[in-house]
């Protein structure tokens, strides 16, 4: 992912129920151990049509400020860093929408790159949820 894929694997773990709804948990790692995890991506699919803002912006209680938001990606999508203690994942990426009867929303943990690539990722989300 971001330069890195090739050599990359997903691990999916199983789905979990989260409410009334259920959440996908998939984690990028190296095995050969020369990257560590560079990306953790969790999809959430709520039954009924209610907006993803709530859900949202729970998540973006987890934000360093200031919080930035992508206008036009899904019903809402932002990014922002988030504060860590060591070498973990700093950086959250989410896009929520109604779609199929479900609010669906993507998260993606990743590390710090350009901004553009945040906004390119969150597009490519919102398209498939």
């Amino acid at each position: 992912m971001i330069g890195k894929s090739d050599d990359l694997v997903a691990n999916e773990g199983e789905s979990e129920r989260v409410g009334a709804g259920k959440a996908y948990r998939c984690a990028y790692e190296d095995p050969k151990g020369k990257y560590r995890q560079s990306a953790e991506l969790f999809v959430a699919a709520i039954p009924g049509n209610q907006p993803p803002r709530a859900t949202i912006d729970k998540l973006a209680k987890e934000c360093k400020q200031p919080v930035t938001q992508l206008p036009g990606i899904g019903e809402q999508a932002l990014w922002c860093d988030i504060p860590t203690d060591g070498p973990d994942l700093n950086i959250l990426v989410t896009v929520g929408k109604r779609s199929h009867g479900e609010t669906r929303v993507a998260t993606l943990y990743l590390y710090q790159t350009r901004p553009d690539v945040y906004a390119t990722l969150a597009k490519l989300f919102a398209d498939r949820l």
